[in-house]
């Protein structure tokens, strides 16, 4: 079979999932590149869609290979069509297109989840010195991407200190990166539940509250499976405030009670 008649059969078989069609595509234009470039630039492109953004440096950190070497990988994969400019500055940067980089996440993910994990934990350790608030930003993204467990308590941490002194617009660029993670998929237990309270809290801050009775559900049944009381008693509070706004009154009063009940003895 030649590589357009795998290309087309790959195509109808991910025809409704647009992510996926660009993974396809992206994986076809990979393989027709010369033999003996295909596995160093493959390697690349892994480390470029599950950072966000990269340059030289981030690449070498990530791939652990020398500057020297990854000033060619870089030259490469600018050359592709869904690699493009990120921000502009005096320090030049790049990005996965978004469809592309989502789909080629969800494909490492699926098929080699240890390495998603050993590039995800790389990326993490490029910015976990990195106090700023962008810096946090990236640093859980990849963090929890590597380690749900180690990356819920980190964003539990993030989220009780952000709560007070970050400013909203903050707290909505860590809302937006964790509902990347959220759309992809990859996330299950503690790390998707406080996901989706950063994620509600954040929506009831810009009054969405009365579109979250879903999503606040949903974190309340991770937080009991996950035997988490912290976050069953987030997900009571917000369970609170959408039925508050919805004028369920009665169920509000129940849901803030509970939330109460936990903190107490929590407390």
């Amino acid at each position: 079979m030649s590589l357009l008649d795998e290309l087309g059969q790959a195509l109808a078989a991910v025809a409704d999932d647009p992510q996926a069609r660009s993974a396809v595509a992206a994986e076809f234009l990979l393989r027709s590149r010369p033999p003996d470039e295909q596995a160093a630039l493959a390697a690349a492109f892994d480390a470029a869609a599950v950072l966000r953004w990269f340059d030289a440096e981030l690449l070498a950190r990530v791939l652990q290979i020398p500057p020297t070497t990854t000033a060619e990988r870089l030259r490469q994969l600018r050359a592709l069509p869904f690699i493009e400019p990120y921000r502009s500055g005096a320090h030049e940067l790049n990005n996965v297109h978004e469809s592309t980089r989502l789909g080629w996440r969800s494909k490492l993910a699926r098929e080699t989840p240890e390495r998603f994990r050993a590039l995800s934990a790389a990326a993490a350790a490029c910015f976990a010195d990195d106090q700023t608030p962008a810096g946090r930003i990236e640093w859980i993204y990849h963090l929890l991407s590597a380690d749900g467990e180690s990356g819920a308590d980190a964003l539990e941490t993030i989220d009780q200190e952000w709560a007070s002194r970050a400013h909203p617009a903050q707290r909505h660029a860590l809302a937006t990166a964790l509902s990347e993670l959220e759309a992809n998929g990859l996330l299950a237990g503690r790390a998707r539940l406080w996901v989706l309270l950063v994620i509600g809290w954040t929506r009831v801050e810009r009054g969405e509250a009365a579109q979250l009775a879903a999503l606040a559900d949903e974190a309340l049944r991770l937080a009991v499976a996950a035997g988490d009381a912290r976050g069953q008693g987030g997900a009571c509070n917000l369970l609170g405030h959408v039925c508050q706004t919805r004028g369920q009154r009665d169920a509000a009063l129940r849901a803030f009670t509970e939330a109460l009940a936990i903190s107490r003895r929590l407390a």
